[in-house]
């Protein structure tokens, strides 16, 4: 998931460039968005929170208005959300600035989801017309269960707890053994005197 998040900025990170180099060959004073969703949660678990990023920005020479953010690519039987919407509207995003939205889920689903993209409506003059750009898609990822996740990466304290607990006779036997006939011998060895 890392590798496919630095991929998608160094693409971001292009399409700006391209985008600005246009913008300023043109000389035309209109907003242009760009829009990056992205995940925050290295792992998305069932019953666990995840929470998803946006980050709008205008690359264009002039300020988008009425923005709308709109993400319908999270169904209600699979996620519910805790905190923000997955809808948001801006009025203005000024030229060369950027604004970001974030909305917390709740997942409640085991397997492989498709996290695709949100769409984005604006206009780059008033009552002018709308436009419409997508943001990028996070792609496909693993959504583990709860038990499995605790498998793998829970610090097992009550398996160290009972490993110990039976180790404890395997090593503390012989000890005790070890240290009763070391006490009788060493208690019994006669003390040397010196003739003379």
């Amino acid at each position: 998931m890392a590798s496919g998040f630095s991929a998608g900025l160094v693409a971001l990170c292009l399409a700006c460039v391209l985008v600005h180099n246009r913008v300023s060959a043109e000389g035309d004073t209109f907003g242009r968005l760009l829009v990056s969703k992205t995940i925050l949660n290295d792992h998305i678990v069932e019953g666990k929170d995840v929470t998803v990023h946006y980050e709008l920005f205008n690359v264009g020479t002039g300020p988008c208005l009425d923005v709308v953010l709109e993400d319908e690519s999270f169904p209600e039987n699979i996620f519910s959300v805790v905190r923000g919407l997955p809808h948001a509207k801006f009025g203005r995003v000024p030229a060369s600035s950027n604004v970001t939205h974030s909305v917390v889920f709740n997942v409640k689903y085991v397997g492989y989801f498709n996290f695709t993209a949100a769409r984005v409506t604006y206009s780059t003059e008033e009552d002018g017309e709308s436009l419409v750009t997508f943001s990028s898609s996070p792609g496909v990822a693993e959504v583990t269960g709860l038990d499995k996740f605790n498998r793998r990466y829970s610090p097992h304290l009550a398996d160290w707890l009972a490993f110990a607990l039976m180790v404890l006779p395997v090593v503390g036997l012989p000890f005790f053994l070890w240290r009763q006939s070391y006490s009788r011998y060493s208690a019994a060895e006669p003390t040397k005197t010196k003739r003379s």
